[in-house]
C-alpha cells in the first residue's frame, strides 16, 4: 500500500527546489558577463538538481516517471534546456509541485 508524503518530506522538496531555482537566478547578477555564465552554470544545477530529485524521490518512494507525472518531468527538462528560460521561470519548483500532486492522485 502506498503512503502519502509526509509534510516534511514535501516541504524539504519544496526548499530544495526553491534552492536550485535561486542558484540558477542569482547567477544572472554577477557583474558584466552574468547571463552568458548562466547558460553554463544553469546547464549544471539543473542536471544536478535532476540527478538529486531522482534519488530524492527514489528514496521517498514517490514516483515521478509514471504516465501521470511523466509530463511535468518532460516539460520541466525542456524548460531547463532552453538557455535562459530556465533561469527566468522556477522550473523545478513547479516540477516538485506537480510530481507530488500526480503522487497524490495515484493513491487514490
Amino acid at each position: 500500500m502506498k503512503k502519502d508524503v509526509s509534510p516534511s518530506i514535501k516541504w524539504t522538496s519544496y526548499i530544495f527546489a526553491l534552492v536550485f531555482d535561486s542558484l540558477q537566478f542569482a547567477v544572472l547578477f554577477i557583474p558584466l558577463a552574468g547571463f552568458f555564465i548562466s547558460w553554463i552554470t544553469g546547464a549544471f544545477i539543473s542536471v544536478f538538481a535532476f540527478i538529486f530529485f531522482a534519488v530524492w524521490f527514489w528514496i521517498n518512494r514517490i514516483q515521478y516517471f509514471t504516465p501521470k507525472a511523466a509530463p511535468p518531468t518532460l516539460i520541466t527538462l525542456l524548460l531547463e534546456s532552453i538557455p535562459g528560460l530556465g533561469t527566468f521561470l522556477p522550473g523545478w519548483t513547479l516540477f516538485v509541485y506537480f510530481t507530488l500532486r500526480a503522487h497524490r492522485k495515484s493513491l487514490g
